[in-house]
């Protein structure tokens, strides 16, 4: 329900936005960063969900371990992408990365 009204109140926005009088290339630069809001709006929204699905599995799936069971959780996002995406910053004639900065 509220997710249609989110789409309903987007919808509305947009025909307002295109009912203003104003130049064509005002309304184009207008439009366009409107469309690039309602991207991230709704890329915010599906990771909520997301983050709302795995929730509820992971909590389903904890109540039903017992005394011999055990579950694994491993976040390959957290541990392997800051690796590969890791900054050197240089101090003096060390280069350090910047987690390297923040444990010392």
């Amino acid at each position: 329900m509220q997710c249609e009204n989110l789409k309903d109140a987007l919808q509305q926005m947009e025909s307002c936005f295109k009912g203003c009088s104003m130049s064509q290339e005002e309304e184009d630069d207008m439009m366009y960063s409107f469309r690039k809001e309602v991207q991230s709006i709704n890329a915010w929204k599906a990771h909520q969900l997301r983050s709302t699905r795995q929730d509820e599995a992971r909590t389903c799936i904890l109540d039903t371990l017992d005394e011999n069971s055990v579950h694994v959780t491993q976040d390959w996002a957290m541990k392997f992408l800051p690796q590969k995406y890791r900054v050197t910053v240089r101090l003096g004639t060390a280069s350090k990365t910047v987690s390297q900065l923040c444990a010392s």
